[in-house]
């Protein structure tokens, strides 16, 4: 009667421990995710797990939502959301924006008349002459000015 007892006991006690996982997360799928340009950094959900892979790669992960995070140096980082279905293997590719790169404006004098010279750049003052500055792409109003 004891041995009865224990043997219940077992088979529930297995029960809720294998009840306890979720059937989603016994079986994952094939997921393909490329970028152009490859080698992009692969994040899933968050950035705190750390990088996942590098674009191409090729993701076993259990039905459901996520969220991806590709990321390059000189590209916009890209946030998508997938969702991962049932099925034998499925594939997301995605094209990276380049990021806008800053241009630089180096003002020097020919000879000593401009050194020292104020400058601003729409409308804000920027240093003086020898100086760089740091714009964005297009069109700007740079004025040089100096006393005399």
């Amino acid at each position: 009667m004891r041995s009865s007892w224990l043997t219940r006991a077992g088979v529930i006690w297995s029960m809720l421990l294998l009840g306890s996982q979720p059937a989603a997360a016994q079986k994952k799928y094939k997921v393909s995710v490329d970028s152009s340009p490859q080698q992009a950094a692969l994040y899933v959900d968050s950035k705190a797990a750390g990088i996942q892979a590098y674009t191409p790669a090729e993701l076993k992960l259990a039905p459901g939502d996520y969220k991806l995070i590709i990321e390059l140096p000189g590209y916009r980082p890209l946030e998508v959301h997938v969702v991962v279905k049932t099925r034998a293997k499925q594939e997301f590719k995605y094209v990276l924006e380049r990021a806008p790169r800053p241009a630089t404006l180096d003002l020097r004098a020919s000879d000593d008349s401009a050194t020292g010279a104020a400058v601003s750049v729409d409308g804000k003052p920027s240093g003086q002459v020898p100086t760089r500055v740091d714009v964005s792409a297009g069109r700007h109003e740079v004025v040089v000015r100096r006393e005399g």
